[in-house]
């Protein structure tokens, strides 16, 4: 009993322990090892004190029998402290890379892929379904990205690793890698642990010769399945630049990402995105009372184990630990315990006044509940309510003062009392610039700044910036000194935007400022140098980017965003630089990623003189939306720099003519175009949209043309202007039949026979077609004879087709040759709305090949007979079937008579919902030529079948031909019949 008592003591640390174990990871590598080593002290007084314990018991009580918690603890001990050794020998090791204290205060301890993964790694449902849900996605065909996201500390490492070897056990995958992001993403000791999980080896010294011979190293090995496993990925990764293909057909390269922060699945692109959590309440209670031994019988524990197991707050480790030490306990015992608990966070803060980290969740806190810990170092708190903050400047040694939905007003007068402070995390409220400014130490500061004003300003803009205090809570403004600047800091996200939703990007330089005049940004003027990604919303009086903002150049930039800036004129303006007269000036020479909207005033990127040489040679990522004076974007000189671009999105620019400029500078002074190079290639361009573009009219003005090796994706919509003349498009079509996986027109009107004439020379990596209001009338005129054996290889992964609005279009398919030689084997999905000179839909030949077609939809196609043909090849000895089929819907198709030949119905065996609605002329769902003469009974079930509409059917007289039934018994809750006046209720028909 002494002994259970002693372990029972410990509940409320290994409470405490646990709580701080899910935010350890903010912390940094000298106080992880220092805690180590203080742990492995504890740990060995821990386990002699209960040695001498039991051997005390023993001489009391030879015939003692030590119970089998204490033995297992006992044995746990001595392999931990085993691994504890073997743990810091690898620390001294790797200790090399981090000097002092770690600026990366998010670093992912690498402690956790060193540990082994349990052989039963799922005992729960919220791991377990996140688990099922990653195997299942990684599995499928579809899926190239996987994402698993959750709080620190919650088992992504671990429940990463455990999918990956469960993966190579089942041969899903040969090979499974693994590398550390982290926060600082050095790409280098990115490459460097992929090889070595890999069995691999680089010897290159320079982070792109590695990265090539990476790309070499996985195209050698395509014909293993791998599965790369990025863990702790903190901001987007490139993976081109660390040498891991993704989307390249010749490789089955897969990737599971690990992160806290769900954006990031969004920026790395995460086909599938899943959430880890923390246990659910009843998983919880259930592991409780497995651990515990609790019969469900017994009603004594019933309420008292739920209230434990609700202090445990869903943390595995606390809950496995008190389980076990209230095994075969009375329910006394079980009270005392809890009454432990509840108080074991407070008791454990006040008995230990020396702790210097501290994390607490959920909890409700008082100043003398942290007013007496002088030595802590990291406080944590989360979804915390603080009634008063004044203990914060009893923390005199704090350095990581991190705020997470804990909403606390951080005093003004603060600063002087957290000298030591270097990071700073807050997510709700805001804070002085001046009181920022206090902290000496301060390397990194995340969250909300207050409004602020600049002494001096002139009375328009003091009026203006007044206004604008309205947008305080308490209509507030902080007065600046005129001088004022902000501190250096090393990393930041300095926000000061309106409205809530606003994500906070952790280890990095980013600064976002809304409804404010130009000249109030002078505070973050000391930033500036390092500056990475800079967010401007409704900016009053900035003509311009660069030198308005920062005469510097803003050179470390590599994100702009730009939007409703009313007096924008351009981003960079080399004309009014202090170094355009004496030579060529260099801004923005890291910018990557562009994006402008709603800037009525733009008419130009860079404006500069005619002399200079102008260079966007970083740009990746363009968007251009709502700047309607602005005529063109780029002129040659700066398009033919645009080596880099891969991402060009062009949206409602009223005015815009085209992309490329070729007869102007710069100043809008005309050039001469004669230099014999009419060709300007953007080599890495994968993805081209434009939409809403009245007056687009080319890519590249006069008789220029663009050519896009790299091109995935191309959506041209409500373009009515624009055209692509014969050179440019045959410059592109070996291109595009190779590269091209996305292709969406609609509204071009001058584009009604470019389009037909590049699908009928075959898209090989085609994956989704999308034809709108276009003139066209056939879609895939294959007019040359196919070869024998290559009848696959024109549209052999095209999965979705959809066409909208096409007035003229007659025919799916005309080819000159024999019909057998065209298929789409791969279409899985089909729309067909408004063509309304569409008599039939397939041939029979085509029909037979839509083997994995899941999903069917023909509506308003008023001249629609025949969704197959029955006038070719009626007797042929394969069947039409669609084995995938699940959703099928047919309306306003008033010339339809029926849907099937009744020989299709056995093969809908996934079929789920079925929609027939206002066919003025359908009589028969399922139909049979001698359908009265047939003798023999015949039933086909469709089990799957939930969903079964039949609306506005006037002539419907049987869902299927005499002879046949058709029962649905798992419709019986969906089926809806509606004005079908002429439909039997017999048993030869259906419902």
């Amino acid at each position: 009993m002494e002994i259970l008592s002693g372990i029972a003591s410990k509940l409320g640390e290994l409470l405490v322990d646990a709580t701080i174990k899910q935010a350890r990871y903010l912390f940094c590598l000298n106080s992880i090892v220092k805690e180590l080593e203080d742990n492995e002290t504890n740990l060995k007084e821990a386990q002699d004190g209960i040695n001498e314990k039991v051997e005390e018991e023993r001489q009391k009580h030879c015939a003692i029998v030590v119970e089998k918690d204490v033995e297992k603890w006992l044995a746990d001990v001595v392999k931990e402290m085993a691994d504890v050794r073997t743990l810091k020998a690898k620390i001294d090791e790797k200790k090399s890379r981090f000097n002092g204290w770690c600026p990366n205060w998010g670093f992912r301890y690498w402690m956790d892929k060193e540990l082994p993964i349990p052989r039963h790694f799922m005992p729960f449902g919220t791991t377990e379904s996140a688990g099922y849900q990653i195997i299942k996605v990684l599995k499928g065909d579809n899926t190239k990205i996987v994402g698993l996201y959750g709080i620190g500390g919650v088992g992504k490492t671990t429940l990463a690793n455990f999918v990956g070897n469960q993966l190579r056990e089942e041969n899903v995958f040969d090979e499974v890698g693994i590398a550390t992001v982290s926060q600082d993403q050095n790409i280098i000791n990115v490459q460097s642990e992929l090889v070595k999980s890999l069995g691999w080896e680089l010897t290159e010294t320079y982070e792109k010769d590695r990265a090539r011979r990476l790309r070499m190293m996985f195209s050698e090995s395509k014909s293993r399945k791998m599965l790369i496993i990025l863990d702790d990925v903190w901001n987007q990764l490139d993976l081109e630049k660390v040498g891991i293909p993704v989307g390249d057909r010749d490789n089955c390269c897969k990737i599971l990402l690990t992160t806290r922060l769900q954006p990031v699945c969004d920026r790395m692109g995460c086909d599938t995105q899943i959430q880890l959590g923390v246990l659910k309440q009843d998983e919880g209670l259930d592991l409780l009372r497995k651990h515990a031994g609790i019969d469900v019988a017994d009603t004594t524990l019933i309420d008292v184990s739920k209230r434990v197991a609700d202090e445990c707050k869903g943390l595995p480790l606390a809950i496995k630990a008190v389980g076990s030490a209230l095994r075969g306990r009375t329910a006394d015992e079980w009270n005392v315990a809890l009454d432990k608990l509840q108080n074991a966070k407070l008791d454990k803060i006040e008995e230990m006044p020396a702790l210097k980290v501290v994390t607490i969740i959920g909890g409700v806190l008082s100043v003398k509940s942290l007013q007496i810990l002088t030595n802590l170092q990291v406080l944590q708190l989360i979804r915390c309510e603080v009634t008063d903050a004044s203990f914060l400047e009893k923390l005199k040694r704090l350095q990581v003062l991190y705020l997470e939905e804990s909403p606390i007003e951080i005093p003004d007068g603060l600063g002087d009392e957290l000298s030591r402070l270097k990071l700073l995390y807050i997510d709700t409220g805001s804070i002085s610039p001046i009181t920022i400014n206090k902290f000496p130490q301060l390397e990194e500061f995340y969250g909300w700044i207050k409004n602020w004003e600049v002494e001096g300003m002139s009375s328009e803009e003091s009026y203006a910036r007044c206004a604008e205090s309205d947008s305080q809570p308490d209509g507030s403004v902080v007065w600046l000194p005129k001088d004022f600047s902000f501190l250096k800091l090393q990393r930041y996200d300095i926000n000061k935007v309106d409205g809530n939703g606003f994500v906070i990007y952790r280890g990095t330089r980013w600064l976002s400022i809304e409804n404010n005049h130009k000249a109030t940004l002078v505070i973050f003027s000391a930033l500036f140098p390092e500056l990475e990604n800079l967010y401007l919303k409704r900016v009053r009086c900035c003509h311009n980017i660069v030198p308005s903002i920062d005469e510097r150049g803003l050179n470390e930039l590599t994100r702009l965003d730009v939007g409703g800036c009313e007096d924008l004129e351009c981003i960079m303006d080399a004309s009014k630089s202090p170094h355009g007269k004496s030579g060529n000036p260099v801004m923005l020479s890291r910018l990557a990623r562009l994006y402008m909207s709603e800037l009525p005033e733009l008419k130009w990127i860079w404006k500069a003189p005619a002399q200079h040489v102008i260079s966007l040679q970083s740009l990746t990522e363009l968007s251009v939306s709502k700047c309607n004076n602005l005529t063109y974007i780029f002129t040659l000189s700066l398009a033919r720099s645009l080596v880099q671009l891969k991402s060009l999105k062009v949206t409602k620019c009223e005015r815009l003519e085209c992309i490329v400029e070729a007869k102007f500078d710069h100043n809008e002074g005309e050039i001469s175009v004669g230099d014999g190079n009419t060709m300007l290639a953007l080599p890495l361009l994968r993805e081209l949209r434009f939409e809403d573009l009245p007056e687009l009219m080319n890519f590249c003005s006069e008789n220029y043309y663009s050519t896009w090796p790299a091109l995935e994706v191309l959506c041209l919509s409500s373009c009515s202007k624009l055209t692509v003349n014969s050179t440019e498009l045959e410059a592109n079509l070996q291109y595009l039949g190779e590269k091209l996986r996305i292709l969406r027109v609609g509204e071009c009107s001058h584009l009604s026979d470019t389009i037909p004439a590049l699908l009928k020379h075959g898209l090989k990596n085609l994956e989704e077609l999308g034809i709108s209001q276009l003139g066209v009338q056939v879609v895939f005129q294959v007019e040359a004879i196919i070869a024998e054996g290559q009848e696959n290889k024109l549209f052999p992964c095209l999965k979705t087709l959809q066409l909208e609005d096409l007035p003229e279009l007659q025919v799916l398919l005309y080819h000159e040759g024999p019909t057998h030689n065209f298929s789409l084997q791969s279409l899985t999905y089909l729309r067909v709305y408004g063509c309304t000179m569409l008599r039939r839909l397939f041939s029979s030949t085509l029909a037979r090949n839509l083997l994995q077609l899941e999903a069917l939809r023909i509506w308003n196609c008023s001249e629609l007979e025949q969704i197959i043909d029955e006038d070719e090849d009626e007797d042929h000895l394969q069947p039409v079937c669609f084995p995938k089929l699940t959703r099928i819907s047919v309306c306003y198709c008033p010339k339809l008579k029926h849907l099937f030949h009744i020989s299709v119905a056995p093969s809908l065996q996934k079929l789920s919902r079925l929609w027939i609605i206002g066919n003025d002329e359908l009589e028969e769902v399922f139909w049979h030529k001698d359908g009265a003469d047939v003798t023999e009974y015949n039933e086909i079930v469709m089990n799957e079948l939930r969903e079964l509409v039949l609306d506005d059917l006037p002539n419907l007289t049987n869902f299927c031909p005499a002879g046949y039934q058709i029962p649905v018994p798992s419709a019986s809750y969906g089926v809806v019949v509606h004005n079908c006046p002429k439909l039997r209720g017999n048993s030869e028909g259906d419902r």
